[in-house]
């Protein structure tokens, strides 16, 4: 549950402060959505090495299986929610904005 609850706080913190600094917030959106990556890959890492390489009854129990498959899924997630985030912070800003514009993030 970790990336959909990560993306929705990204967003839910992302539209109040666009709506109240305008266009130039939305140049920090690449940035929240990245840091929001970077933290979840490492958590996502960080949890694989405790439980799956550093016990040994665990390592030894799943030694004929790719667990690090699951590491791969699991960063694509984030990936995948992150940019979940990014095209729904786009489509709230088109529709607020009446005009054919370019889209500011």
């Amino acid at each position: 549950y970790f990336p959909m609850l990560g993306a929705a706080v990204v967003v839910s913190v992302y539209i109040p402060f666009r709506h109240l600094g305008g266009a130039s917030v939305g140049l920090l959106m690449p940035l929240l959505l990245s840091a929001y990556e970077q933290i979840g890959t490492f958590l996502v890492t960080r949890k694989f090495v405790a439980r799956f390489v550093t016990e040994i009854e665990t390592r030894e129990r799943y030694s004929a299986t790719n667990q690090g498959i699951c590491v791969s899924m699991a960063i694509c997630n984030l990936h995948a929610m992150a940019e979940g985030a990014r095209l729904t912070l786009f489509y709230a800003d088109s529709l607020r904005n009446d005009e054919w514009t370019i889209l500011i993030p």
